[in-house]
């Protein structure tokens, strides 16, 4: 499907909000511009690639993240600002509030190299709203 020639209106009855839908043409009004980058963004360091698309309208630190995850498989990418992973964070260590970013980062320290993957199951772990008694049970079996 050509994003660019599909009307904003075609977009918005997909169910996309007007800031989603202008988000996605932006989008693909980069590839087409930038053919060659957004060929060798698989190759490209993770900075390199934050700065690329961060300045596409719409797109940040967030959709960068999901982006190095699961489409190119990087193993340590930290999505600090994230809610999920701040929640997962204060679940794990038993916090009362939500952690902070800067807390976030301290902690996921020792998750290195592979805070992609640690991330994956502080997401799962927060889905299926575990307490820290259930993650502790697990760590004993």
């Amino acid at each position: 499907m050509n994003i660019l020639a599909t009307s904003p209106a075609s977009i918005l009855d997909a169910g996309l909000s007007n800031a989603k839908a202008r988000t996605i043409h932006n989008l693909a009004t980069w590839f087409v511009a930038n053919k060659k980058l957004a060929t060798a963004l698989p190759q490209m360091a993770d900075e390199d690639i934050f700065h690329a698309l961060t300045g596409i309208a719409g797109i940040g630190a967030w959709t960068v993240n999901v982006l190095l995850i699961f489409n190119f498989g990087r193993p340590d990418v930290l999505p600090v600002a994230d809610i999920g992973i701040r929640r997962g964070v204060q679940l794990i260590y038993g916090l009362i509030e939500i952690a902070s970013t800067i807390m976030v980062q301290e902690k996921a320290e020792l998750w290195r190299p592979y805070r992609s993957i640690a991330s994956m199951y502080v997401w799962q772990a927060v889905k299926l709203k575990l307490s820290p008694t259930d993650l502790e049970e697990g760590r004993n079996q």
